[in-house]
């Protein structure tokens, strides 16, 4: 009996299905928490991190924000400068770097910097925390 159904289809998967939650959460712990609102908090480790590192921390927090609060993926860049982990004139060059030097990030329609699901697993070595 033939089937209509296109095996294709089982191609096609949800927009965070395809995302390693446990890498995601690997990445952040011990350097960003939340509060029960939602507010991103940085912790002791994320200061240690280089300008680059910091950014990539904050936009993995927007991704993990994103799904544990139900909002938006990634940030503004105002409410990046708004967080203060930076000097003011690092924020948008490093924006700028890591999404046409590094092609770490992605820039939505409405301006958002986001880090695709697909790159999380390359950032994992990136971010590797310094064994002490």
């Amino acid at each position: 009996m033939a089937t209509d159904e296109n095996p294709l289809k089982s191609l096609i998967v949800e927009g965070n299905q395809n995302l390693d939650l446990h890498q995601l959460t690997d990445l952040l712990t011990d350097r960003i928490a939340f509060t029960a609102d939602g507010d991103i908090q940085f912790l002791a480790d994320f200061y240690e991190a280089s300008n680059q590192q910091k950014m990539l921390i904050v936009l993995l927090g927007a991704k993990a924000k994103s799904i544990l609060f139900e909002g938006q993926d990634g940030f503004v860049p105002s409410e990046i400068i708004a967080y203060d982990i930076m000097p003011l004139g690092s924020v948008k060059s490093t924006l700028k770097a890591l999404l046409e030097d590094t092609h770490e990030i992605k820039k939505s329609g409405e301006k958002r910097y986001y880090v695709p699901n697909y790159v999380i697993a390359k950032l994992a070595s990136r971010l590797a925390k310094d064994v002490k």
